[in-house]
């Protein structure tokens, strides 16, 4: 209905993952009332060759916050589960898709 706010889920992999690829969009749900909440499925610890694990997804973690706090996201959720993990089941699920 016109006029009522609602509540936007927005899921993505990585931190960042969302906030590259629908950030505009978000804003704009931001600008007009609506609740915006942005989980991240995985911790974002993988993916560097010099920043070890531990560290990156504390970078990671701070980035994000910063970027829903800059764009008007009320909450972030970050799941507490590595990037390994992701890539060894994309890698599990592939397998038996192409069976």
């Amino acid at each position: 209905m016109k006029g009522e706010s609602m509540n936007i889920l927005a899921i993505g992999c990585h931190p960042d993952d969302v906030e590259i690829n629908c950030v505009g969009t978000l804003i704009r749900c931001v600008q007009r009332g609506d609740n915006v909440t942005v989980c991240h499925f995985c911790n974002g610890n993988m993916g560097h060759e010099v920043i070890m694990p531990d560290e990156l997804r504390l970078i990671r973690a701070a980035e994000a916050e910063k970027a829903g706090s800059l764009a008007g996201i009320k909450v972030i959720k970050r799941r507490r589960i590595s990037s390994t993990f992701w890539r060894l089941f994309q890698r599990y699920f592939l397998t038996l898709t192409r069976r």
